[in-house]
C-alpha cells in the first residue's frame, strides 16, 4: 500500500452505521423514568412466600418461559401447587407446517417433542425438584425435557449434580432455572414490563417510551406482518412469500431497535423457511440479511463468517450484480474484522474468496446480456480497487475515480442502474478520496445527476456533505462555497430547514477564515429564517440558538454592545425552548463563559459614563445566564453600594476581596481594543472587514439604515474575496478605508467616489437620504452597485486595473457564486423584525 494512503479509524459497525444512516434506526426518544432494579426484583422473589403469591410467580415463569423457552406452552388448570396434572405448565402440539410457518408470539418456533414445567418458590428447592420430577415421570404422558423453576439461588456444582442425577433416574433431560436466570432474562433482555405486570412490583414511575413518527408507522407495519404471519397458510401463496415476511419482520425489528434476540429470531426463521423453499436466491438474500443486522447493528461477525461458509458454493452461480455484491459486502466485513486484529486473514481464506468474487464479476461485465448488470458490475471491480486490502504500490486512485465517473455517465440512460447507492458511497468516502484531482469531476457529475433525479434539495444536502469533507482536509474556503450553495439552491420553503443548516455552516466556516462580516451575512440568513421556520420547534430553536449566538459574537468582536445583548437575548429565548424539550445543554455551559468574558474585557475599556448607558441592560444580562456581566455593568458604572450583598453572598468574600477581584481584572485586560467600539457612543460607527491581507476600515454615520448597509457591503466583500477565481490574486497588504456618508443632493443608486493619499486608498460611497427606501423596488440595481463598489475595493486590494477585476467579476456571474455571495445582501428587514431598528446605539442615561 502507498506508504500516504490514510487508513480509516474504524470505529464500531454499529456506531458507524448510525452515524451513516441514522434513518435506519429507532426514532423513538427513552425518557428518563426509574427502572426496575435488580435488587428490588431479587427481595420481591425471596419475600414471595411470605405474601403467598405463589400463583403470581408461576403466572411469571410461564410468561418469561414463552418469550425465552418455547410459545407453545398450556397455562396450569387445577388447584395451586401443579394440579391434577401434576405440572405446572406444559407444550401442547402443532402441526409441522404450522411449526415452522406461524409466528408465535416470539421469532423462536415451537418445540414439537412435549415439555413439561415445574415452578416453585420453597427455599428447599432440591427437596422439591425430586419430589416434581417424580410426579411428572409416573405420568401417562411422557415427556422428553423437564424444566424446574425456582425462585431461589441454586448453586452451580448442586445444580448440576442434580440435573445429571434426575435426567439418569426418570429418563427425561432435566433443566434447573434459578433466580439468577430469571433476573438476567428480565433485566438483560428487556422484559421488565413482564415482570411489574405479573409479579405486581410497584415501581414510582413505569418505563416509558415516546414512540416517535416513523417508529409508529414501523411499528403499525410490523404488527401487521406478525397478524398475517399467525396464518400463514391463508396469507402466503408459497414458502418464498413466508420467509420474505419474516425477513420484512426482521428489517422492521432492527430499526426499532428490539431487543438483539427477537430481530436475529426472525431472521434466523426466514432462513430455515428459504432453504425448504430450496430458491437459491432467496437462501442468499436471507443469510446476507442475517449476517448485515448481526454486524452494523449487534456488533457481532461471527454471523458473516458462519454465513459465508454456508452460501459460498452459491457464488459461481451469482445470477446478476446484485447478488455479487453480497458476497464482496460480507467479504468486506470479513477484512474489516481482520483489520481490527479479532481473526486471522489465511483462516478465513480473505484472499481466495476475493478473487473469486472479482472472477465472477469480470464474468458478469464480458458475457451477461444485460448492460445494466454489466454496467453494475464494472462499477463494483472499480470501489473493489477502493478498498484497503486491495491497494498495492499500482494502486492509482485518480485512475479509479475516471473509471467510476466513466461508469456514472454511461448509466445516465440505464433504468435500472443503482446510481444513488453508488454516488452515496462515493459522498460517503468523500474525506479520503478528496485529496485527489479528479474528485472534483466526479462530484460535480454526481451533482448533476441529482439535480436531476431528485431536484435542489437533495443537490443541496450533497453539498453540505462535500462541505464537511472539505473542511476535515482543512480547505476552508471550498468548504464555505460548498455551504453557501446548499444554502442557496435550498432556500425555499420546503428545504427551509437544509438552508438554514447550511448557512449555519457556513457562518462558523467564515468565523475560521477571520471573516466576521462574511459569517455575519450567512448567520443572520439562519437566524432569520431558523425563527420564522414552521417546521420542527426543536430543530427551529436549535438553529436559532446558533445563528444568533453567531450574531452575538460578531457583533461583540465589532464592538457593538447594544446589538450584542439583543442577539444574546435571541439565543437565550431559543435556548430556553430547548431547555425546555429536555435536549442535552450541558454543552454549551463553556461557550457562555467565553462569550461573558469577552464581554466583560470590552466593557472595562469603556469610562463610567458610557458603561452606565448599559445600566438598564443589567436585568436582561441576569436573565441571560450572564450574572457576571451584570456585576461588572454595575460595578463599573459606580453602582458598587446596589450589588456588593449579592456579590459576596453569592462567592461568600467580604467587600475588599470584590474590589480587589475587579481591579485585578481591569489590570489584565489587554489595551488596544478597536477604536470601532467607542464610536456607538458618537455619530459615527466604525467596523472592519479583511480582503486577503488587506484590511478594510468602514466609516458610516450612526444611523440604522446606513449601518445595515454597511453590513451588507462588507459582507459582500469579504464573501466574494474568498472565492478562488481570485486566488492567483496578490493581496497588497494595505490599508483601505471606505466611508458611507449622506448627501442630500445624492440620488440612487449611490455614487462611489475615490481619494487616495501615500498612507492608505479611499473609497467614498455618497447615499441619498431615502435609499433603503429604494432598494426594495430595486434589488437587482442594487446589487449591481454592490458589485461596483467591491471591484472597485478589490482593485485596490490586489493592485489590478478595473477592467481585470470586472472580468473575474463576470466569470464568477456565469455560474451561481455570484448569486450566492448577494443573496443575503438586503438585511434590513431581518434585522428590524429580530432585534428592532434601535439595535445600534446605546441611549445616553
Amino acid at each position: 500500500m502507498p506508504q500516504d494512503r490514510r487508513e480509516p479509524i474504524l470505529p464500531k459497525p454499529s456506531e458507524q452505521m448510525r452515524a451513516n444512516r441514522p434513518y435506519l434506526f429507532s426514532d423513538s426518544q427513552r425518557l428518563s423514568a426509574p427502572r426496575l432494579e435488580r435488587s428490588l426484583l431479587e427481595y420481591h422473589l425471596e419475600t414471595l412466600v411470605n405474601r403467598k403469591e405463589e400463583y403470581l410467580f408461576e403466572d411469571f415463569c410461564r410468561r418469561i418461559a414463552e418469550a425465552e423457552l418455547c410459545p407453545n406452552l398450556k397455562p396450569q388448570a387445577g388447584p395451586l401447587g401443579g394440579g391434577d396434572s401434576k405440572t405446572d405448565s406444559s407444550t401442547y402440539p402443532v402441526s409441522t407446517t404450522l411449526l415452522e410457518r406461524c409466528y408465535w408470539g416470539t421469532p423462536a418456533a415451537p418445540v414439537t417433542e412435549r415439555w413439561a414445567f415445574a415452578f416453585s418458590c420453597q427455599k428447599t428447592w432440591t427437596s422439591k425438584v425430586r419430589s416434581d420430577c417424580k410426579k411428572i415421570a409416573e405420568l401417562d404422558t411422557k415427556f422428553s425435557v423437564v424444566y424446574f423453576i425456582t425462585s431461589q439461588f441454586a448453586r452451580d456444582k448442586t445444580r448440576a449434580r442434580l440435573e445429571g442425577e434426575l435426567s439418569k433416574t426418570h429418563e427425561f433431560e432435566v433443566h434447573i432455572l434459578d433466580r439468577e436466570w430469571l433476573c438476567t432474562r428480565v433485566l438483560t433482555f428487556n422484559r421488565e414490563h413482564i415482570a411489574i405486570e405479573t409479579l405486581r412490583i410497584s415501581v414510582p414511575v413505569a418505563p416509558e417510551l415516546k414512540r416517535g413518527p416513523k417508529d409508529t408507522e414501523r411499528q403499525l407495519e410490523l404488527d401487521e406482518v406478525l397478524n398475517k404471519l399467525r396464518e400463514p397458510l391463508a396469507n402466503y401463496a408459497s414458502d418464498d412469500g413466508i420467509a420474505s415476511a419474516y425477513m420484512q419482520a426482521g428489517f422492521l425489528s432492527r430499526e426499532l431497535e428490539l431487543p438483539r434476540h427477537e430481530t436475529t429470531g426472525f431472521f434466523q426463521r426466514a432462513r430455515s423457511i428459504a432453504k425448504k423453499s430450496q430458491n437459491t436466491s432467496l437462501i442468499v438474500h436471507c443469510a446476507y440479511h442475517h449476517a448485515w443486522t448481526d454486524n452494523w447493528w449487534f456488533d457481532d461477525v461471527s454471523t458473516a463468517i458462519e454465513v459465508y461458509d454456508e452460501i459460498e458454493r452459491f457464488l459461481g452461480s451469482a445470477p446478476d450484480a446484485h447478488a455479487v455484491e453480497q458476497f464482496c459486502n460480507l467479504l468486506s466485513m470479513l477484512w474489516c474484522s481482520v483489520g481490527c486484529g479479532e481473526f486471522d486473514r489465511d483462516e478465513l481464506r480473505l484472499r481466495e474468496r476475493d478473487a473469486a468474487a472479482r472472477h465472477r464479476l469480470n464474468e458478469l461485465v464480458n458475457d451477461h446480456p444485460d448492460e445494466a448488470v454489466r454496467l453494475q458490475a464494472e462499477t463494483m471491480l472499480a470501489f473493489g480497487g477502493l478498498s484497503p486490502w486491495q491497494c498495492d504500490d499500482s494502486f492509482d486512485l485518480d485512475e479509479i475515480l475516471r473509471k467510476l465517473t466513466s461508469c456514472f455517465e454511461r448509466s445516465q440512460t440505464i433504468v435500472s442502474y443503482p446510481l444513488t447507492r453508488f454516488t452515496d458511497t462515493v459522498i460517503g468516502l468523500s474525506e479520503y478520496l478528496i485529496e485527489s484531482p479528479e474528485f472534483d469531476a466526479i462530484f460535480d457529475l454526481i451533482q448533476k445527476l441529482t439535480s436531476e433525479r431528485d431536484g435542489e434539495i437533495t443537490e443541496a444536502r450533497l453539498l453540505i456533505r462535500k462541505g464537511e469533507a472539505l473542511q476535515k482536509a482543512g480547505r476552508l474556503r471550498e468548504a464555505a462555497s460548498a455551504y453557501q450553495q446548499a444554502r442557496y439552491k435550498a432556500a425555499k420553503e420546503e428545504g427551509l430547514e437544509t438552508s438554514v443548516k447550511a448557512a449555519d455552516l457556513a457562518s462558523t466556516v467564515f468565523i475560521s477564515l477571520g471573516l466576521p462580516n462574511a459569517s455575519r451575512q450567512e448567520a443572520l440568513f439562519g437566524a432569520y429564517h431558523a425563527c420564522k421556520w414552521t417546521g420542527d420547534c426543536h430543530q427551529s430553536s436549535w438553529y436559532g440558538y446558533r445563528t444568533a449566538r453567531m450574531l452575538a459574537w460578531t457583533d461583540l468582536s465589532q464592538g457593538r454592545l447594544a446589538s450584542f445583548i439583543r442577539w444574546m437575548q435571541l439565543a437565550t429565548n431559543c435556548f430556553c425552548e430547548l431547555y425546555d424539550a429536555d435536549i442535552e445543554l450541558q454543552q454549551f455551559a463553556g461557550v457562555y463563559q467565553e462569550i461573558e468574558k469577552a464581554f466583560c474585557n470590552r466593557l472595562y475599556t469603556l469610562n463610567s459614563d458610557q458603561v452606565k448607558r448599559l445600566v438598564p441592560y443589567a436585568s436582561q444580562l441576569q436573565d441571560m445566564q450572564l450574572p457576571m456581566s451584570r456585576f461588572t455593568v454595575l460595578y463599573l458604572a459606580g453602582l458598587e453600594n446596589e450589588m456588593a450583598e449579592e456579590f459576596t453572598r453569592k462567592f461568600e468574600e467580604d467587600v475588599e476581596w470584590m474590589r480587589a477581584f475587579f481591579a485585578k481584572w481591569k489590570s489584565s485586560v489587554r489595551k488596544g481594543f478597536p477604536e470601532t467600539l467607542l464610536h456607538q457612543f458618537g455619530t459615527k460607527v466604525q467596523a472592519t472587514g479583511n480582503v486577503r491581507n488587506s484590511v478594510i476600515c468602514l466609516e458610516c454615520e450612526a444611523d440604522f439604515e446606513t449601518i445595515i448597509y454597511s453590513d451588507d457591503l462588507l459582507g459582500t466583500l469579504e464573501s466574494l474575496a474568498s472565492l478562488c477565481v481570485f486566488d492567483e490574486c496578490e493581496a497588497t497588504d494595505q490599508l483601505i478605508r471606505v466611508e458611507v456618508f449622506m448627501d442630500d443632493q445624492a440620488v440612487s443608486p449611490p455614487q462611489i467616489l475615490f481619494c487616495e493619499s501615500t498612507e492608505y486608498t479611499q473609497v467614498r460611497v455618497r447615499v441619498s437620504p431615502n435609499f433603503c427606501n429604494w432598494i426594495p423596488d430595486h434589488i437587482e440595481e442594487f446589487r449591481s452597485h454592490l458589485v461596483n463598489v467591491s471591484i472597485a475595493v478589490l482593485c485596490c486590494a490586489f493592485g489590478t486595473n478595473h477592467d481585470e477585476i470586472a472580468g473575474m467579476m463576470h466569470d464568477v456571474s456565469e455560474t451561481d457564486a455570484f448569486d450566492r455571495a448577494l443573496d443575503c445582501v438586503g438585511s434590513e428587514g431581518a434585522v428590524e423584525a429580530m432585534i428592532g431598528r434601535d439595535c445600534y446605539l446605546l441611549q445616553a442615561t
